[in-house]
């Protein structure tokens, strides 16, 4: 008689006397069974550890989210992102990208026009920064720069000023003139227009002189920077 699953008690017994066509196993096959349940549940588990890993962005990939979000101008999607990658970054403890973050919140906030917070994080990310050595992607000289550009947006050119006296031996040191000579002429501008508001005419006579130079050299070449400007905070007030 075959096996019929309709004849079994409620107990999941064979009711009466029915002959079971699949024997009982014996405890080795048993065993050998557990062990591959086991070995199956171990993958099904690593596989949700994998999959709820990947679900978690790292500093790096939120940080790029950050930076589409804020060239997009979707400021607060941009502040998510780059506290997001802050967090991260100070759990895994990855400095680095610690100090990224702080510099992608700066920004973020600097173009919002929130002067104190802009100010915290420009600071926070530059004592970071100090701590670790260049990369080629993340110098000390932007951040400075950065933050001399945020200060000369609230008209406050004398501490911008500062930070740029001290950015620009360093941009010398990277050979930014060889490099991006057009986009150092952006920056040869800034600094002065700065030097000119705090009337060292002859060192900003040699930036523009140097500027013109550089204009000259390169015509035709186009920058590959270009400083992002911020919004001009103190209009109405």
């Amino acid at each position: 008689m075959r096996y019929d699953r309709q004849q079994t008690s409620w107990q999941g017994r064979p009711a009466g006397k029915v002959r079971l066509l699949f024997p009982r196993p014996s405890s080795h096959t048993l065993g050998v069974s557990m062990n591959m349940y086991k070995s199956a549940v171990s993958v099904v588990v690593l596989a949700s550890l994998l999959t709820a890993c990947a679900q978690v962005p790292s500093p790096q990939q939120a940080n790029d989210e950050g930076n589409v979000a804020y060239y997009s101008q979707r400021y607060d999607d941009a502040l998510a992102r780059f506290g997001h990658a802050l967090a991260v970054a100070e759990k895994n403890g990855d400095q680095q990208y610690v100090a990224i973050a702080m510099f992608g919140l700066a920004r973020t906030y600097a173009q919002l026009c929130q002067e104190s917070d802009a100010e915290k994080w420009f600071n926070a990310s530059i004592a970071a920064r100090e701590a670790l050595p260049d990369t080629p992607h993340a110098y000390i000289t932007q951040n400075l720069l950065e933050y001399g550009r945020f200060l000369a947006s609230w008209s406050r050119q004398s501490e911008a000023l500062s930070l740029y006296d001290r950015a620009m031996p360093l941009l010398e040191s990277l050979g930014l003139e060889e490099g991006d000579p057009l986009g150092y002429v952006f920056v040869l501008d800034e600094y002065a227009a700065l030097l000119t508001s705090a009337g060292r005419t002859g060192d900003a006579s040699a930036a523009n002189a140097r500027a013109k130079m550089l204009r000259e050299t390169y015509k035709g070449r186009k920058a590959e920077f270009t400083p992002e400007p911020y919004p001009d905070c103190n209009q109405g007030t």
